[in-house]
């Protein structure tokens, strides 16, 4: 067995008395996540059949454009409101946050009105049309995802994330509800995906003001005032300064697959890639946003107390013992599944995700510590590593549409992603001061562990057997190498 690097998180956080509270604070919102999530996973064999790749392809359209669009809407202040030493100072961002993100949805639905027709014209999804009007409905209340930024990074702070639980769970809920009732009763269009996203959104984002700013409302107002909230605005300028940008483009560039299949290939398409990337994102997203959400209160802490390194790799060891082994499940037997799971219209939807499952492993290392470069001021290099990745998928995906073939768009978008998002995860690491030895040696210790499992679903392969017995397999043997993580953990 490897021997554990000095920057064992068993001793070192117990030192610091951070790993029981850390780990609870990520299991609250695992637990409210997970439930959230599993709903809309469950749910999708059944929507699958409901609705088309087609009508899922102009949600995705939909959903995309909303994202970017609403990355302006609070011009990132919300980061910074975990930053400050005191509660006084971070209720003045809290409130200017939600100042800007009130003036800049009016900006943006003004620019829809003006320019939303001609933009979806040029996205080749025309489709979108008579749903346009719900864009800047679906930003001001925080997008289609969990609420507000705003409101989220509150919770972070004073460090009650059942209240994220609970708005998750509502808003998957209410979409998914609304999602299968409308198909049931007959409205099998893209517009009863759209709104049910939205109402889900909406759900999600009342539940976490309620349960935020009534019992908060006494101590923000009274450390609320129009210069301290100017002056913080002020203080913290370089989040619209770089961090807006930055994530403008970080969000540009997650869409871009979206946008460029649509104007390449067709909508269904775009639903094939929409549910593969679908399914590879969200169930890193259940634990990935949860350890994200908790690990940047940490980690400012972190800094103050000069155990930033040992918190980064802890973080960073648990990420990779919990993605790799599926994701590379998903890249043996990713094909032979969907058309199983969510029918046979859905088997390309598959192949995708064979091809993207590796760059997903890249991906949920990296993007819940990226983070620590606002903790170090250094926002700047944030920027930098979006400008690259956005351009490297352009031009993946560029070609791959020249070529003519979806299949090689994102092959090339999926190898340039491991390439930037791999140098990505090492520069973290580098920023906290763990080697490249300890980097590399999580890796491979996890990789070596997988092995004996793939060799299995290998030779079934070979051996031509069921689609149904190689789900089980699949299956039981992730179930087995969660269980054995599991028993480590409560060894340790």
């Amino acid at each position: 067995m490897l021997k554990r690097s000095r920057y064992d998180p068993i001793h070192v956080l117990q030192k610091f008395g951070i790993r029981s509270t850390y780990l609870n604070d990520v299991l609250k919102l695992v637990t409210g996540t997970t439930i959230a999530q599993s709903i809309t996973i469950l749910a999708s064999p059944i929507l699958t059949r409901i609705y088309s790749p087609a009508d899922f392809g102009v949600l995705a359209v939909f959903i995309s454009i909303v994202t970017i669009l609403g990355v302006l809407s609070t011009l990132r202040y919300e980061l910074a409101i975990v930053l400050p030493k005191t509660d006084d100072e971070a209720a003045n961002i809290f409130v200017g946050s939600l100042l800007v993100s009130v003036f800049m949805s009016i900006l943006i639905a003004l620019f829809i009105l003006l320019f939303g027709e001609n933009l979806l014209i040029i996205l080749n999804s025309t489709e979108l049309l008579p749903y346009i009007w719900l864009i800047p409905i679906s930003i001001f209340f925080g997008g289609v995802s969990v609420g507000q930024p705003s409101l989220n990074y509150w919770t972070t702070r004073t460090r009650r994330f059942g209240r994220m639980s609970i708005a998750r769970i509502t808003g998957s809920i209410t979409s998914v509800g609304t999602q299968i009732s409308a198909g049931i009763a007959g409205y099998t269009n893209p517009g009863s995906l759209i709104v049910g996203s939205l109402l889900g959104g909406v759900a999600s984002t009342i539940i976490l003001a309620l349960q935020t700013i009534i019992p908060d409302r006494k101590k923000i107002l009274a450390a609320t005032a129009w210069p301290k909230i100017i002056n913080s605005l002020k203080k913290y300028y370089k989040f619209p300064l770089f961090s807006t940008f930055s994530s403008l483009l970080n969000n540009l560039s997650w869409q871009l697959p979206v946008f460029m299949l649509s104007i390449y290939f067709s909508n269904t398409v775009v639903g094939f890639y929409a549910l593969g990337y679908r399914l590879l994102r969200v169930p890193m997203e259940v634990i990935g946003s949860a350890i994200g959400q908790v690990f940047m209160p940490r980690a400012a802490q972190g800094k103050i107390e000069g155990n930033l390194r040992a918190i980064v790799y802890s973080t960073f060891e648990r990420l990779v013992k919990i993605s790799l082994f599926p994701m590379l499940v998903l890249t043996i037997v990713g094909g032979y599944l969907f058309g199983l799971v969510f029918g046979e219209t859905w088997v390309e939807a598959g192949v995708y995700t064979q091809i993207l499952s590796v760059w997903t492993f890249f991906w949920f290392i990296s993007s819940p510590m990226s983070t620590i470069f606002s903790i170090l001021d250094k926002q700047e290099f944030e920027l930098y590593i979006n400008i690259l990745i956005f351009f490297t998928r352009f031009l993946s995906l560029w070609v791959g549409g020249l070529m003519g073939n979806p299949r090689i768009a994102l092959l090339l978008f999926a190898s340039s992603g491991v390439l930037v998002y791999g140098y990505l995860s090492i520069s973290i690491m580098r920023a906290a001061g763990v080697s490249m030895t300890d980097y590399a040696r999580v890796i491979l210790q996890n990789l070596l562990i997988f092995i004996p499992y793939g060799l299995i679903l290998l030779l079934l392969i070979f051996l031509n057997a069921n689609n149904l017995i190689i789900l089980f397999v699949s299956m039981g043997l992730i179930f087995i190498y969660y269980y054995r993580q599991f028993k480590q953990e409560l060894k340790q």
